[in-house]
């Protein structure tokens, strides 16, 4: 049995919220903030201008991970296009790990990008009091590994994940501040806190 904070847990609202609300969704609601290596920093602006980290592997695997301003948490969307057998809606309980790190266990829900694409996904939640670990896990480790079942279904390295964070937590703490421009995309304020994962 892991320790509760190794646990992320889902819940019947996250799949309805993924069913009704996140689907489709068109590449014009997710504009680009910045490029870090092979990341894109984009905004969901269906998300309450959630941004997001992703970049796409080797067979077209998919690492997504982000922030949820309006359940103030954060998630991770993984997967690849073979897995067609994934349900949109079902729950699917999985193990995430970083590189060495212990693993985290969650239950992941079936979502699907857009229903133009015959593809889906897992959807995994970070609760708040979980979000500080995991990302700073993701950033220090070169790896991410999912394990469906015990067996590891999924192995990506995650090259440029610190520079990739750092621009994830500047684009998130840009658009939630007060002092913000009018216009979301211009250069975040000087100020920075001493605490960075403080958003």
């Amino acid at each position: 049995m892991l320790v509760s904070n190794k646990i992320l847990q889902s819940s019947a609202l996250t799949a309805l919220f993924l069913l009704f609300f996140l689907s489709p969704v068109k590449a014009a609601d997710m504009p680009v903030y910045k490029k870090v290596g092979v990341w894109d920093i984009r905004v969901d602006t269906s998300m309450s201008n959630g941004c997001f980290a992703i970049t796409s592997f080797e067979g077209d695997s998919v690492f997504r991970m982000g922030f949820n301003p309006e359940s103030d948490n954060m998630y991770v969307v993984i997967g690849d296009p073979s897995w067609k057998s994934i349900d949109v809606g079902k729950s699917y309980d999985v193990d995430i790990q970083f590189g060495d790190e212990e693993k985290w266990s969650g239950d992941a829900t079936g979502f699907e990008f857009s229903e133009e694409v015959d593809s889906a996904y897992l959807w995994l939640n970070i609760p708040s009091k979980n979000m500080s670990l995991f990302l700073d896990e993701y950033m220090r480790e070169h790896s991410v590994r999912l394990f469906y079942q015990n067996n590891q279904i999924l192995h990506l390295r995650l090259n440029g994940s610190y520079k990739s964070g750092i621009a994830l937590m500047e684009c998130q703490r840009m658009f939630k501040s007060k002092d913000s421009a009018s216009d979301p995309f211009t250069a975040p304020s000087s100020s920075r806190k001493s605490d960075p994962f403080a958003l």
